[in-house]
């Protein structure tokens, strides 16, 4: 069994890695540098905590910035003081997990589709030191959930993926090994196993347990996880139909859809690579929730602050055109190929695109800078198209949600916009 694809299907990405898609493996490459420099990766021994006042400055209120070099100095991103509290360092750590964990998947889409061996070694390193560490984490002091290395499940859920990801990979390339053997034993089953205790029923954060017990099942054979996962009471199929809304969009708002449609890609791919049928119209609805932040996007191009949703977030980020690329890979969409044209669009100022602190799939919302195709995720090297059709931007009409219940009317080519909800 694969988890994303067959190694048939990686062996068909190699040539598009090293000619189309070039430019956006010397990207990524680049930024795991300092990693493959600085030796054998170094793991926490410590729990990630939440608390009131960890990762957040006392004074703005504002999240700390994620800086993965720097466990114990963690800046104000508005005064610029720096805090070295135990409770900002357990914060960190929950971010740092999800970092490592990530870079491990990041390295071994590298390594199986360029040759390049740092990185497949960088990979087998995250995976053995997790297969070392992993039974040291407590299950205790949790919020949400059981879980080892953090304070939830559905974070343990994400961390899982990356790695279940990265041994896949690897294996595509060097078949099963001892190592293999091991991250099964001690990582995988373990992790999966608890994970599939906590049913989150129709949360956003369930998409993540589904997908992660998925690839756990694909990895270790295991027909009970995959059932589960795909056709259980809160399993894939039924988030599909059922928490994404008939406009595609996900049934918790905005402010969640993008966090949820990027766990139900896991689970659909997931779905695709075991060659299991999931509902059409679930499908129907997945497909669809790829155009729907466009939909109701401010003219400044942000998200609505509506609900929780915070305030002025800029749809112009990297993780948002590889979502829009992750969906013209699956089909034609105008809608996409106009959201590409805006978010590759040349006139925006360069600056840093904070890919190298991307926490897999935890929210990281940071400022609007130029994007390219080099800008984009590994996910992208191994499915984006080899290229895309000449793009053209096309002003946003007037769109009824009907699911969702709201209705957007825009004029003047769509620079004045009033919103119903």
């Amino acid at each position: 069994m694969t988890v994303l694809l067959s190694p048939d299907a990686i062996a068909a990405r190699r040539p598009v890695a090293r000619a189309s898609l070039a430019p956006l493996a010397r990207s990524l490459r680049d930024e795991l540098a300092p990693l493959l420099d600085a030796g054998t990766p170094w793991i926490p021994a410590e729990k990630a905590r939440l608390t009131r006042a960890g990762g957040r400055c006392p004074r703005d209120g504002v999240l700390l910035d994620f800086d993965p070099w720097r466990p114990r100095e963690h800046r104000c991103p508005v005064c610029a003081t720096s805090y070295r509290d135990e409770d900002h360092y357990r914060w960190w750590v929950m971010n740092y997990q999800l970092w490592l964990a990530e870079r491990s998947a990041h390295a071994a889409a590298l390594y199986v589709l360029t040759d390049d061996v740092p990185c497949g070694v960088l990979a087998a390193d995250i995976l053995r030191g997790y297969a070392a560490r992993y039974a040291s984490y407590p299950n205790r002091d949790n919020v949400l959930g059981p879980t080892r290395p953090f304070f939830s499940t559905y974070l343990e859920s994400v961390w899982l993926l990356q790695l279940a990801v990265a041994l896949d990979l690897l294996e595509s390339r060097d078949g099963h090994t001892a190592l293999g053997d091991e991250v099964r034993e001690r990582v995988i089953r373990p992790s999966a196993t608890l994970i599939a205790s906590y049913d989150e029923g129709s949360s956003n954060r369930q998409v993540y347990n589904c997908a992660a017990v998925a690839a756990a099942g694909a990895l270790l054979g295991d027909e009970g996880f995959i059932a589960a996962a795909t056709r259980g009471p809160s399993g894939l199929a039924t988030l599909i139909t059922s928490g994404l809304l008939d406009d595609g969009t996900w049934y918790e708002g905005e402010n969640y859809h993008l966090f949820a449609h990027r766990g139900l890609w896991y689970g659909v791919t997931i779905a695709d690579a075991l060659g299991l049928s999931l509902p059409h119209e679930g499908l129907r609805r997945f497909r669809e929730g790829f155009a729907t932040p466009f939909a109701t996007a401010l003219p400044d191009f942000t998200f609505p602050s509506r609900r929780d949703s915070p305030y002025r977030v800029s749809l112009r980020q990297w993780r948002i055109a590889e979502s829009c690329e992750l969906g013209v890979a699956r089909a034609d969409d105008p809608r996409l190929f106009a959201a590409l044209a805006a978010l590759y669009d040349r006139r925006v100022a360069e600056g840093a695109t904070a890919r190298a602190c991307s926490t897999a799939e935890a929210e990281r919302n940071v400022a609007p800078v130029r994007l390219s195709r080099a800008s984009l995720g590994w996910k992208s090297l191994l499915f984006a198209r080899d290229t895309l059709p000449p793009l053209a931007e096309r002003a946003q009409k007037s769109v009824h949600l009907a699911g969702q219940g709201i209705a957007v009317f825009r004029r003047d080519r769509a620079r004045t916009c009033i919103a119903l909800d």
